[in-house]
C-alpha cells in the first residue's frame, strides 16, 4: 500500500464562510513513468503516513523532505490504458 502526498487547508473568510482546498504534490518521475509524463505524484510509502501527518515546527518538517523525492517501489508496472 502507498499514500499520495497532498496538502489540505481550510480558509475561513471574514464573513465566516469556509473554503477547503487540496492539491496533490508532484516530483520527478521514476524511470518507469518517465516515458509517460515529466512528473508523478509524491508517493508516501506505507508506514510513513504518520510521519507525513505530523504537525511540527519547521525544523521537524525538514525531516520530511526525503519523502518528496521519487520512490522506487518494487513490483510496479506501467500498463497502457485502453481508451477505445
Amino acid at each position: 500500500m502507498y499514500w499520495l502526498g497532498r496538502l489540505w487547508d481550510r480558509w475561513i473568510a471574514p464573513d465566516g464562510s469556509a473554503l477547503e482546498t487540496c492539491c496533490i504534490l508532484t516530483t520527478t518521475p521514476i524511470a518507469l513513468l518517465r516515458p509517460i509524463h515529466d512528473r508523478m505524484p509524491v508517493v508516501i510509502p506505507d508506514g510513513q503516513e504518520d510521519t507525513w501527518l505530523l504537525t511540527s515546527g519547521a525544523d521537524e518538517l525538514r525531516s520530511l523532505e526525503s519523502l518528496l523525492l521519487p520512490w522506487q517501489p518494487a513490483g510496479w508496472e506501467a500498463v497502457p490504458e485502453d481508451w477505445s
